[in-house]
């Protein structure tokens, strides 16, 4: 497995700030990463070099970086570069793992119901 902890080039593709803050982009060997915030955690995920599409399937997440957001200032682009670099630093092999809470299952109940009512009024 190639070394991300390196100190090569970030590269930062797409980097929206605020409390829930997202992105994604390419780490220093070339594989690709996405990182968002929600509820003052930040989660990387770095994926395969070899996934193939434009959506990297759960499969496909080879190393994973969870930390707080406590301290970052979400509304600043260098601020949440040094985190990103943080979390590619932290990564750890992994996986994406299903949300099987009472909570994610609300969730997702809460995102189809969104959907419908969109498409009633629309």
């Amino acid at each position: 497995m190639p070394n991300t902890r390196t100190t090569g080039a970030l590269r930062v593709e797409l980097l929206a700030t605020g409390p829930n803050a997202h992105g994604y982009g390419r780490v220093a060997d070339g594989r690709t990463f996405a990182f968002r915030v929600r509820n003052r955690k930040a989660r990387m995920e770095i994926y395969r070099a070899d996934a193939d599409g434009a959506e990297p399937m759960p499969e496909d997440v080879e190393l994973v970086a969870e930390l707080s957001t406590g301290r970052v200032n979400l509304h600043s682009d260098r601020s949440l570069k040094v985190l990103l670099r943080t979390l590619v630093a932290a990564a750890e092999p992994g996986h994406e793992a299903p949300e099987r809470t009472l909570r994610g299952y609300l969730g997702r109940l809460d995102a189809m119901l969104d959907g419908w009512a969109e498409a009633l009024a629309g």
